[in-house]
């Protein structure tokens, strides 16, 4: 779960950082429009730190 927690919550903050790069990710294809719109990068932050807590809870727990 180390290791899990780890790697979860690395990813979650590379998705905080360059969320354009992992919207361009995502399938089905969004529009264009869409990943210029500072909405959607806003909603992805805040789903990237849903991920980092997530992490860190795994984190946590393995140590104890």
């Amino acid at each position: 779960m180390l290791v899990a927690g780890i790697i979860i919550t690395s990813i979650a903050v590379m998705m905080i950082l360059f969320p354009q790069f992992f919207l361009l990710l995502k399938n089905p294809k969004i529009p264009h429009e869409s990943l210029k719109s500072t909405k959607v990068k806003n909603a992805f932050r805040i789903l990237s730190s849903l991920y980092i807590v997530i992490g860190i809870i795994l984190i946590i727990v393995a140590l104890v």
